[in-house]
């Protein structure tokens, strides 16, 4: 604080905050460097107290002002468990490949979504929205129980409801043991994308295939059961940079395949 006195023979100055010394000078122009962190938040008011070399004194006028030291406020700890539930399958009868989806909520957001088989860990994915693929080709026709556990950023976390599902590849009795063929036919190899793209595929089956879908950097994206399976990639939910795409065709008979990858730059990075 500056107190600008210039009454000839003033040799000190007093500074006081709500009746408080809180420093002096004696040096013209009697400058304070007054530290506010040792008087109380608030309202408050100083005052200076002048002297001359014959030991005359005056006191100021207050002067109102307003001590402000407080720090941010330290938030609360978040311990809200995320909600989660898996979307698809729901139970039943499953075969081939298939995607986990799940629907899930957070007070601040979930950051990791792990999958159990059985109560056993099958895989932890990062990246919103979460989905695994399945292959139950891999496994014995039976019945499985999918659990999902959802963690936040304070490692909250909650599980969902138990889902059990009955693996049957081997109860095709169409005969139709031919698996379908299929291709990303564009966007082109090393394409840039953007945005809305949609994604198409060339397709074959002996008898003929009921539905794909679409897959990016291994996360389902979408999916088509009407020829020519047309699918509308909202690339936006896609991490930008390198990636790859991969088409599964399924047909009537549950018979499945996965087409080669198709590497694509995701770019969706303001100007």
């Amino acid at each position: 604080m500056s107190l600008k006195l210039t009454n000839v023979g003033v040799t000190r100055v007093v500074l006081y905050a709500n009746g408080v010394q809180v420093g002096s000078s004696t040096q013209a122009p009697f400058t304070v460097n007054w530290d506010t962190t040792q008087t109380s938040n608030g309202l408050g008011y100083l005052q200076a107290h002048a002297f001359d070399a014959a030991g005359n004194t005056t006191v100021s006028f207050s002067r109102n002002i307003s001590v402000n030291n407080t720090g941010p406020a330290t938030p609360a700890p978040d311990t809200v468990s995320p909600v989660i539930g898996i979307a698809s399958p729901l139970s039943g009868a499953v075969a081939g490949i298939f995607p986990v989806t799940f629907n899930y909520s957070d007070n601040v957001g979930v950051v990791a979504v792990e999958l159990l088989v059985n109560g056993q860990f099958y895989g932890r994915n990062t990246q919103a929205p979460f989905t695994f693929t399945l292959d139950s080709t891999s496994v014995s026709d039976g019945d499985y129980v999918l659990t999902a556990r959802a963690f936040d950023a304070a490692n909250n976390q909650g599980a969902s409801a138990n889902v059990t599902i009955s693996v049957g590849n081997n109860t095709n009795n169409s005969g139709d043991t031919e698996k379908p063929i299929v291709t990303v036919s564009s966007p082109p190899p090393g394409a840039e994308v953007s945005g809305i793209t949609p994604v198409e595929f060339e397709t074959y089956d002996n008898v003929g295939v009921t539905r794909v879908v679409l897959y990016a950097n291994g996360v389902q994206v979408g999916s088509s059961t009407q020829a020519p399976f047309t699918v509308n990639w909202d690339t936006t939910q896609t991490s930008n940079g390198l990636g790859y795409l991969q088409a599964h065709a399924f047909d009537a008979a549950g018979n499945t395949t996965v087409s080669f990858s198709r590497n694509i730059l995701v770019n969706n990075l303001s100007p």
